[in-house]
């Protein structure tokens, strides 16, 4: 069974993986970009695309860049309103 098979069977609404071997330090950098644009509000199809540009613009092979793949719901958005982050990350606790 893949990878995507599981999240299938999961019923994972969306899911981000690569396809084959990335370096490790590309990788990194990759998903790193990806959580930033998620946390920004981003949809996981845009936050996937921004990282894939930025990651290229770093690292021009596609070999760092173009193995990753997204399977499910390109509009699933992990944070809906990033606004609301920063006023809870200021409101007395």
């Amino acid at each position: 069974m893949g990878m995507f098979d599981l999240c299938e069977r999961l019923d994972l609404r969306a899911t981000l993986a690569p396809v084959t071997s990335v370096d490790g330090d590309a990788a990194r950098f990759f998903m790193e970009r990806f959580y930033e644009a998620l946390a920004a509000g981003l949809t996981i199809a845009e936050s996937q695309r921004q990282a894939m540009i930025r990651t290229r613009d770093q690292l021009p092979h596609p070999a760092f860049w173009a193995a990753f793949l997204l399977a499910g719901d390109p509009d699933v958005r992990l944070i809906t309103n990033p606004n609301s982050l920063a006023s809870a990350a200021t409101r007395p606790g």
